[in-house]
Parts: C-alpha cells; sequence; structure tokens
C-alpha cells in the first residue's frame, strides 16, 4: 500500500504506520520517522498540527526535550489565530518545568491560568505551577498557588497535605 499509485491509500498506511509506532508498541523513534515522512504527503493544517505534536511528545518521551521544545515551536507557528492553543502551551510548559527552567515554566502556567482558566483547572495546570514553584525553592509562592486553588479542588485533602508536606519543609 505503501507504494500504491494512489496517494490517499499512502497517506492512509503511513498514518497508521505512524500510529502503531507511537500508540502500540511505544517505539518513539520509528514514529518520529513515520510521522516526518508523513509531513512530506499530502495533508490538511488540522492533520499537521496532529503530525508535529505527536513528533514533539516522541521526542519528549525519548528524553531529548530541546528537540521536543523545538517542534513545540514550530507548531505553535502554524497555528490559526482561532485555534486553541492551551493544549500545546501546556506541554511546553511541561517541557520547560522538566528541563528545570522554572521563571519560564511558571510564566507559561500563570498565562495558561489567566487565559485558559477551564481548561486550566481541569488539567490542574495550578498544581504544576505550585510545582515548579516549589522546585524553583519559592516555597511560599507553591503555598500560596495551593491555598489559592484548595477551594475549588475536587480533592482538597490532597491539596491540604501537599501545603503540610512544604510547611514541614520550611520548618526544617
Amino acid at each position: 500500500i505503501l507504494y500504491s499509485p494512489d496517494a490517499s491509500e499512502r497517506v492512509e498506511a503511513q498514518k497508521k504506520i505512524a500510529s502503531i509506532y507511537f500508540e502500540k508498541i511505544s517505539d518513539y523513534a520509528g514514529a518520529i520517522r513515520a510521522y516526518s515522512h508523513l509531513l512530506e504527503l499530502p495533508h490538511s493544517t488540522d492533520e499537521e498540527k496532529d503530525i508535529r505534536f505527536n513528533i514533539a511528545k516522541a521526542y519528549f518521551y525519548l528524553n531529548n526535550f530541546y528537540q521536543a521544545a523545538t517542534e513545540v515551536k514550530d507548531l505553535l507557528k502554524i497555528l490559526r489565530p482561532e485555534d486553541s492553543k492551551f493544549e500545546y502551551l501546556a506541554f511546553r510548559g511541561n517541557i520547560l518545568l522538566t528541563t528545570k527552567r522554572h521563571d519560564e515554566a511558571a510564566a507559561v502556567f500563570e498565562d495558561l491560568i489567566k487565559n485558559y482558566p477551564e481548561e486550566a483547572m481541569k488539567e490542574n495546570v495550578q498544581l504544576s505551577l505550585a510545582v515548579t514553584f516549589e522546585e524553583k525553592g519559592d516555597l511560599n509562592k507553591a503555598i500560596s498557588v495551593l491555598e489559592g486553588v484548595k477551594k475549588i479542588h475536587p480533592s482538597p485533602e490532597f491539596i491540604e497535605l501537599r501545603i503540610n508536606r512544604i510547611r514541614e519543609r520550611m520548618a526544617n
């Protein structure tokens, strides 16, 4: 099928191959190759967003955080003004947090909370922000974020445990 004269058959086959590498067997290097090949075939802008995001995630899973961040940066450039950027920016924030770029991660998470409040609450962005401040050593800010989210979080006892754990760290 990959050599079929029918372009739509080739595209569908390549999509299936990429999906198998990425979702079924977790061969992220193979997924990157398959998705990169898919980018060379005819596709829509929406398909390109999905392909590029999967490439970014595959690099992240391979611990190639620099390339994952580059892919997300390129992905953000092709978005239309009406496209939601939440998922991609949240992923970028997590890359920055993972690579210990705390100030940049905090800025991304704060923007997400401000610009996408419902999605941010649903995806626990406030907790990511608190973790960012905690890892940065700004324990008072971490507590402040957790106190703010405790009232509306579905599991306030979990948040209270986190707050108490941070306070114990401060006391020691």
